[in-house]
């Protein structure tokens, strides 16, 4: 039996088609590298801290669920604030201008712009994902923004824990275009940014809670001490590393998990 005319035709026609659709969806497929197809999810999500481009950092794909320090420090501590409420350093009149990250609008309405602690935040344009060390961990290598700037961090007496006698001790050496910073001034950060909601940018630790930083000690050959850390709660801790070097001053960030003692 001859087939039909407009058989043959139709059936030409649906090859034409596929043979134009196949190869530009191959294409589409190949030219998205900023989604996974396995799974349908976005892949540039920042599972850790996302330094806003005002310099605030925010908890991103982390449920900021309470532990047992925040228990306790809520129990004992109403100023951290429930929903609603008019923020204790309003309250009460506090200056907490030394919270406020160098370069952010203090006038800023929402220094989170936006974001909230636990969000799926993709990093964008002027955004720097720190992702959190597990709480086993004792050395870290800090990010930033500025490529000639190489941190590395380590805790001197073990992973970190919460209410240690002993208290944290950490070492940071610092390189800048592969040679030590030697003379540089060099301010260390720490506070847990999701935590107190009083400051926008988080409470410190105990021997630092209005977070005005650590100021390290030179030890030579780009390796600099901070004797004294007392971490006050468990949790993702969030610490940024200020090298002032001659006329100019940048900043290298690392996060961690700080375990329960």
């Amino acid at each position: 039996m001859t087939p039909h005319p407009y058989r043959i035709a139709g059936i030409a026609l649906l090859v034409g088609v596929l043979s134009f659709a196949l190869p530009a969806y191959t294409q589409t497929q190949k030219h998205s590298p900023d989604h996974d197809h396995s799974t349908h999810k976005h892949t540039d999500i920042c599972a850790g801290f996302v330094v806003l481009p005002n310099g605030y950092a925010v908890l991103s794909a982390m449920e900021p669920a309470p532990h047992a320090g925040m228990q306790h420090d809520m129990r004992h501590g109403a100023d951290h604030g429930k929903a609603g409420e008019q923020p204790i350093a309003e309250k009460k009149g506090i200056d907490h201008k030394e919270h406020v990250p160098q370069g952010a609008k203090t006038e800023d309405a929402d220094p989170l712009l936006g974001y909230k602690h636990g969000d799926d935040i993709p990093t964008g344009k002027d955004m720097t994902c720190v992702p959190i060390g597990d709480m086993t961990s004792t050395s870290w290598t800090a990010v930033s923004s500025f490529p000639a700037l190489h941190v590395t961090a380590t805790s001197v007496k073990g992973a970190l824990t919460h209410n240690s006698r002993a208290n944290a001790s950490l070492s940071l050496h610092i390189m800048r275009d592969g040679k030590p910073v030697e003379q540089g001034k060099v301010l260390l950060i720490t506070r847990m940014p999701h935590h107190d909601r009083r400051m926008p940018g988080g409470h410190g630790p105990a021997n630092d809670p209005d977070v005005k930083g650590f100021e390290a000690m030179p030890q030579g050959h780009g390796d600099y001490m901070l004797p004294t850390v007392d971490f006050n709660m468990g949790g993702p801790w969030f610490f940024e590393v200020q090298v002032q070097d001659g006329d100019t001053m940048h900043k290298a960030y690392f996060a961690t998990e700080v375990g329960e003692e």
